[in-house]
């Protein structure tokens, strides 16, 4: 026994994944043609198996289980009873809703063999049933805001990058010309601007300015792409500017 000991395997517990194909910001209203969900169970190991009945340290998957939060009733998953080691599931023609909406997936397996040992002496103790824990995948719904960006260019109020609602925002203005100024459009669910900010290049760092420089008046009725809403216009005021990139915080 001295010369030939008894060696035991290494035990990993049993896990899971639950992946959707569209996830992030999403503009409110719009229709999404296709989700795709998929639940997979990994039963874990005994390795090496030894005297072990399985190489595996639960048994198999009882049952793929779905929850939601703020999910209308036609996109919620069911639950599937199923020893499948994965489960796809789908929605088709998904309207995006403000705010987050998720899909959340675990999946009930069953109780695990005995491992044992390469002499056959137990090892540990047999894994009982249980449930993984859930994996939550989401989409935030939010309205999209637009800038004079350099991209665009000054005459155009082009669409940037979705973003949550009250966040710090960074933009590229194009150089202002004639008439043509500087201008932002936010969501006023958007709150206050309460801060604005100019990057200096000769300083490196962002540079607070007069927030009066920038007229605010309402854009009510805005449509946005995937529906309307009522929108903030905030336009320069100051004499004629180029290129600069400006940061806008909302309280």
């Amino acid at each position: 026994m001295l010369l030939y000991p008894e060696l035991f395997p290494e035990l990993t517990p049993p896990s899971a994944t639950f992946t959707a194909s569209v996830t992030g910001y999403r503009e409110i209203g719009e229709v999404v043609a296709t989700i795709n969900f998929i639940g997979s169970f990994n039963p874990g190991k005994i390795d090496p198996q030894y005297e072990s009945e399985s190489p595996y340290r639960s048994g198999p998957p009882e049952e793929y289980q779905y929850a939601h939060i703020n999910v209308v009733a036609g996109a919620q998953l069911p639950n599937q009873t199923t020893s499948s080691l994965s489960d796809t599931q789908q929605v088709t023609s998904y309207q995006v809703v403000s705010g987050v909406q998720s899909w959340r997936g675990r999946v009930k397996y069953s109780g695990g063999v005995q491992p044992k040992g390469s002499k056959g002496s137990n090892h540990s103790e047999p894994l009982d049933a249980g449930t993984t824990g859930y994996i939550t995948r989401s989409i935030t719904g939010v309205y999209p805001c637009f800038a004079t960006t350099h991209a665009g260019g000054v005459g155009t109020l082009t669409k940037l990058s979705l973003a949550a609602h009250g966040s710090v925002i960074t933009v590229d203005m194009a150089a202002e010309s004639g008439a043509s100024k500087q201008r932002l459009m936010v969501p006023a669910v958007w709150g206050t601007l309460s801060k604005l900010e100019q990057y200096s290049d000769l300083s490196g760092l962002w540079e607070t300015i007069d927030i009066s420089l920038f007229t605010a008046s309402d854009a009510n009725g805005h449509n946005y792409g995937n529906g309307t809403a009522n929108y903030k216009l905030y336009t320069h005021n100051g004499s004629t500017l180029g290129r600069r990139s400006l940061r806008f915080t909302f309280s």
